[in-house]
């Protein structure tokens, strides 16, 4: 008889599920297929060209075993306190950054043209995007 424990690939991973990994298991899952879906984006540059690449996934945690704790985003080495924050200061947006999101945003309708005959999407959208930059 076949029981849910909670994986993603759970009908094709042959390994007993460890129930106390679950949601670390499935957000390594999730970090491997955004990784895959980057390497694609990265085969359309230029060579030369620097390469985009997702963040390591032990990178700013606030759950799960790595929560906490100091890591490298692009080579998940742990880092100090300062060599921490020197490094949050050049990989996580700035208060800058985040305001210019919130003017893009704000003026969204002002650059994408408006389907006719069809439910505005952009009446809904925003509110959520504004929330998910966490001022």
């Amino acid at each position: 008889m076949w029981g849910i424990k909670g994986r993603y690939d759970e009908p094709k991973n042959e390994k007993e599920a460890d129930l106390d990994d679950l949601n670390d298991y499935n957000r390594q899952l999730y970090r491997d297929e955004v990784a895959g879906l980057i390497e694609r984006l990265n085969s359309a540059l230029k060579p030369g060209e620097p390469k985009l690449y997702a963040p390591h996934i032990n990178f700013n945690r606030a759950i799960g075993r790595w929560a906490g704790q100091k890591f490298h985003a692009q080579n998940g080495e742990p880092l100090d306190d300062h060599a921490y924050e020197q490094h949050l200061s050049e990989y996580m947006p700035s208060a800058q950054d985040k305001k210019l999101l919130l003017d893009i945003i704000a003026n969204e309708k002002q650059w994408i043209a408006q389907k006719q005959g069809a439910r505005d999407p952009l009446e809904t959208i925003s509110e959520p995007r504004k929330s998910a930059i966490n001022l």
